[in-house]
């Protein structure tokens, strides 16, 4: 299922960017229904069905009267990577080569912001549970990471919110974001480098 939902959301994320930063009416209208929709729970805002719940694969979606955990996952990632991408059209802020804790860890020794603070941001992340709590947390992230233009993998990102909304994938979240926010090392000021938590062993 993990490999599903990220397949879903990568393709997503790339069709999002593609329309809106080639100016697409279509993704420019849904890009800024999806930063509206921030705080809303999924399938509340009939403006973005088609974005956050159309074409889920059938067996992530709910079946009942709640939110299954991947429609959480979706929704919250996509408006998210809405406010993350508002007003960049020359690249994307979704990168499939950076892990959304590296990118946390890049934020913390950028020197633009106190690295107490970001680690404070990111603790209170890892120990929420409930969608609501997680997506009070992670915006105020996600509005730092825009302001110093730092990238991640929302593909990967939505499967994480997923794990942590899921007790028996939660542990392994928090492993591999702790592994990705300590192994890492920066070559420059621009370019960030994850190391292999296996090669440090």
């Amino acid at each position: 299922m993990s490999s599903e939902l990220f397949g879903h959301m990568n393709a997503r994320v790339n069709q999002l960017f593609r329309g809106y930063a080639a100016n697409a009416a279509n993704e420019v209208k849904a890009m800024a229904h999806l930063r509206q929709a921030v705080g809303q729970p999924p399938g509340s805002n009939p403006a973005i069905w088609e974005f956050t719940l159309m074409g889920l694969p059938e067996r992530l979606q709910g079946k009942g009267k709640n939110p299954s955990p991947s429609e959480w996952a979706s929704h919250l990632a996509l408006c998210l990577y809405a406010v993350h991408q508002q007003s960049t059209r020359d690249r994307s802020m979704h990168s499939a080569v950076r892990p959304f804790a590296s990118s946390i860890r890049e934020l913390a020794t950028s020197g633009d912001r106190s690295p107490e603070s970001v680690k404070r941001r990111f603790d209170a992340l890892a120990t929420s549970t409930s969608p609501q709590e997680i997506q009070h947390h992670v915006g105020s992230i996600i509005r730092l990471l825009r302001t110093s233009g730092i990238a991640f993998d929302y593909a990967m990102f939505a499967v994480d919110l997923r794990g942590l909304m899921t007790p028996k994938d939660r542990k392994a979240v928090l492993l591999r974001w702790g592994r990705d926010f300590a192994c890492f090392k920066r070559n420059s000021e621009s370019e960030l480098e994850v190391e292999s938590p296996e090669a440090t062993v």
